[in-house]
C-alpha cells in the first residue's frame, strides 16, 4: 500500500523516536484501512543488511533493541497460542473480553531506502501451504517466552515478491487472524516471509534497510 512516513528515515533506528513518533503513525494506518477498534503495537525491529550477522548480540536480538541482518528463515512470527499468550499478558482482567474479539498481528514492514534492490522481502501464499508445513518454535527471551512458525521446503509453495519496492511503499503482513480459526471461513492464517538474494540486485545498490513494526488489532 502507498503510505509514505513524514518522519525522516535517519531516526527509525532511534528506539525512543520510533516508539513516541512512528508508533502513533501506523496505530492511524490500521485504524483506517483494517477497522480495528483497538490497537496495541508490541515491538519492532529495525534491520540493517550492511550489519554484520555473525556479530549479532544474541541478548540484544532477542530483546529486540540491537539492530539485526535480515532474516532468511522462512517464519510467521506467532502462533496461535503465543498470540493468546500475550493478549493475556497484556490486558489482565480484560483478556477474556478482548479474546472474544476478531484478533490479528499485522506487522507494517518499511523499506528505508529510496529503492529495495538488495535483500528484498518474499511472501508465500498461505494458500500453497499444508497445516503440516509449519514447525511451531520457541522464541525465548528476557522478557517474554515467544514462539514463532517455522516453514519446511514444500514444492507446492507460491512465492512473491514486490520488485524494487520503495520507500513510499508499506507491507501489510498477516501473522495472525482468529477468523481463520472458523471452519469454512476462507481467511488466511498468516504470511510465511523471508528475506532472499535476488539474483538481479545491482552490484553497486544500497545495502537494505527496513522497519517493522507488529500490532494486535482487535475488531
Amino acid at each position: 500500500m502507498k503510505a509514505g512516513s513524514k518522519l525522516p528515515p535517519s531516526k527509525f533506528s532511534d528506539d525512543i523516536f520510533v516508539r513516541n513518533h512512528y508508533y502513533p503513525e501506523c496505530k492511524a494506518i490500521l485504524r483506517e484501512h483494517f477497522g480495528a477498534t483497538t490497537v496495541h503495537i508490541f515491538d519492532h525491529t529495525f534491520r540493517d543488511a550492511s550489519f554484520r550477522k555473525e556479530t549479532e548480540d544474541a541478548r540484544k536480538q532477542l530483546l529486540g533493541n540491537d539492530i539485526l541482518h535480515p532474516a532468511y528463515d522462512v517464519h510467521v512470527d506467532q502462533t496461535p497460542a503465543s498470540v493468546r499468550r500475550r493478549v493475556r499478558s497484556l490486558y489482565g482482567d480484560k483478556s477474556e473480553e478482548m479474546l472474544q474479539k476478531r484478533i490479528r498481528i499485522l506487522n507494517l514492514w518499511r523499506p528505508l531506502v529510496p529503492i529495495v534492490q538488495d535483500h528484498p522481502i518474499a511472501v508465500c501464499d498461505y494458500r500453497s501451504t499444508e497445516p503440516t508445513d509449519y514447525i511451531p518454535t520457541d522464541l525465548p527471551s528476557p522478557y517474554w517466552e515467544g514462539e514463532m512458525l517455522l516453514l519446511h521446503y514444500n514444492p507446492k509453495h507460491q512465492w512473491y515478491f514486490l520488485k524494487e519496492m520503495m520507500d513510499l511503499e508499506l507491507l501489510v503482513l498477516k501473522c495472525f487472524d482468529s477468523a481463520a480459526e472458523m471452519p469454512g471461513s476462507g481467511v488466511a492464517l498468516g504470511a510465511p516471509h523471508t528475506t532472499f538474494d535476488w539474483k538481479d540486485s545491482p552490484i553497486d545498490c544500497p545495502p537494505r534497510k527496513s522497519l517493522e513494526v507488529r500490532a494486535l488489532v482487535f475488531s
